[in-house]
């Protein structure tokens, strides 16, 4: 309320912003370690078949 509805929108868009763009990447470093115990998911330094369908 003190800040007013347009930093409210301004701080809301921003938030939405960067959920979307962290949780992929966020997701690639999960997949990325677990591959040193489940080789075939991470090869190359890019994701492979089957860790493109473990991220779905």
């Amino acid at each position: 309320m003190t800040s007013g509805p347009l930093v409210g929108a301004i701080v809301g868009w921003a938030a939405f912003v960067q959920i979307s763009v962290a949780t992929p990447g966020e997701t690639t470093a999960i997949i990325q370690y677990v591959s040193s115990y489940w080789p075939g998911l991470f090869a190359g330094g890019r994701l492979t078949s089957l860790g493109l369908l473990s991220r779905s």
